[in-house]
């Protein structure tokens, strides 16, 4: 063989490896997409649900007649209990004119002599970790036994749905999440399989001329954890930009287009280029771990 045929032999050779590591780097990314995808998903629905608490709303009902002295103390004992997120008072002024607005009834006062029949309230949003029935009834309870208490209403079907969402998507999430894991796991580890595969006559051929174990493991555990992290950081480029291309263009969901930039997310992407690292490393080590000690007519 002449000296520009073996060039050009080592030169198909490279680039054929070359292609064959871009090839399993490309499908490990892939896979990493779909189980990003997923996660981002389960964050989005649980960020929906938790901004849409806000209307879970704690109405305190005050007697009429109450003392400025009352009210302050009632006050202060809303704002500084551990449920309340956002407290606002509505007088009964107010009240009357978002009833009329929401009914349109303008003759409420002529039916009543006059007389408003509404009570001033404290209208309460209650912080996400007080949002159930047990919870709520408690606080109920507790306040009313104050005098200038008249009643404490809320939403109850609405507080009995946000809890059965909660649970259905954290079940449901689960269920799938670990589904999720396993597939990604399984595929990724078989990616790496066969990208190593295609190399254990080179791992036989070491291991004949005196190479230890360790010593042939690192370079394959240094390009296996290199080429996860790049799968990793491939797969969160596609999952930004599907998402921005996503929440930009959607009318239904343009709202949650900042959800992208909020800290849970950056963590979800950094979490994946790590998990793209350590199967990598994990993939590598136990393909090369086969390899080994094989005898040659096993391996042809």
């Amino acid at each position: 063989m002449t000296e520009s045929s073996l060039n050009k032999e080592i030169n198909y050779l490279q680039n054929r490896s070359r292609r064959g590591y871009l090839a399993a780097t490309l499908s490990v990314a892939l896979i990493l997409l779909i189980l990003a995808l997923f996660f981002s998903f389960f964050l989005f629905g649980k960020r929906f649900i938790r901004e849409h608490q806000d209307a879970i709303l704690l109405k305190i009902s005050v007697h009429d007649g109450i003392s400025s002295g009352s009210l302050l103390l009632l006050e202060k004992k809303i704002k500084s209990a551990p449920y309340c997120k956002s407290p606002t008072f509505i007088s009964k002024e107010t009240a009357l004119r978002h009833f009329i607005e929401q009914t349109g009834d303008k003759d409420v006062i002529k039916m009543m002599d006059g007389v408003n029949p509404l009570y001033a309230s404290y209208e309460v949003i209650l912080k996400p970790d007080y949002i159930h029935s047990d919870s709520i009834l408690n606080i109920q309870q507790n306040l009313v036994k104050d005098i200038a208490v008249a009643a404490v209403d809320y939403p109850i079907e609405m507080v009995s749905g946000f809890q059965t969402n909660m649970k259905n998507l954290i079940v449901i999430s689960l269920i799938i999440g670990i589904i999720a894991v396993f597939l990604t796991i399984y595929l990724v580890m078989n990616t790496i399989k066969l990208r190593i595969y295609a190399q254990r006559l080179s791992i036989r051929t070491m291991q004949l001329i005196g190479a230890t174990a360790p010593f042939i493991r690192k370079p394959y555990l240094r390009t296996g954890m290199i080429q996860g992290l790049i799968a990793g950081v491939m797969a969160d480029i596609l999952l930004f930009f599907m998402l921005l291309l996503l929440f930009s263009r959607m009318v239904p969901v343009r709202e949650f287009l900042p959800f992208i930039l909020h800290i849970d997310f950056f963590a979800l992407l950094a979490g994946i280029v790590l998990f793209g690292g350590l199967l990598g490393y994990a993939g590598s080590h136990l393909a090369v771990n086969r390899f080994l000690n094989r005898s040659l007519e096993s391996l042809i």
